[in-house]
């Protein structure tokens, strides 16, 4: 009885297809790929992209290389890159320095108020400026006083101001 219910579920689960993607061309000639569909006014083609399992089928052929001829005078076509992050900070920190910077609480010029929410929480106190915005954190049992100043842009406009030394060893006497 338990063979045959198994035997049921199993029956069940949906076998994994090849997904299909589209291959979107604008009128300027630029190409982007998805798996939503093209949005008007582009031209598309559907692209099948198989992945078969390791080991599901018979070992596939090499494809034949092409040697490639050097194109004189054609410009190459720039791509779209889909799904990159948004950075209003003009790039200053890379992924890895920002990811790093919020798992030390540490707040280096370049960060958004959103990655500085992420290493040092909600701020205490926010006050604003014109479009100047400081965020105020007060001190407690981890940390010293924090004040980081934010601009237009809502980036961090420099070094935040701290109640911890350099070292972050100790706190100052008072």
């Amino acid at each position: 009885m338990r063979s045959l219910f198994l035997l049921l579920i199993l029956s069940l689960v949906p076998t994994c297809e090849a997904a299909a993607v589209f291959r979107c061309e604008d009128a300027s000639g630029h190409v982007s790929f998805t798996q939503l569909g093209c949005p008007v006014g582009q031209a598309g083609e559907t692209v099948v992209a198989d992945n078969p399992p390791p080991g599901g089928r018979s070992v596939t052929p090499m494809a034949e290389t092409k040697t490639k001829k050097a194109s004189i005078g054609r410009e190459s076509v720039p791509f779209a890159v889909i799904g990159e992050r948004e950075d209003r900070c003009g790039r200053r920190l890379d992924e890895k320095e920002r990811r790093k910077a919020i798992v030390e609480q540490r707040i280096v010029a370049g960060m958004s108020r959103s990655d500085v929410e992420r290493a040092l929480g909600k701020p205490d106190r926010v006050s604003g400026n014109n479009a100047e915005v400081t965020y105020r954190y007060k001190a407690d049992k981890r940390r010293g006083e924090k004040s980081v100043s934010f601009d237009q842009e809502g980036c961090v406009k420099g070094k935040a101001k701290s109640g911890w030394d350099s070292d972050r060893k100790k706190r100052p006497s008072r």
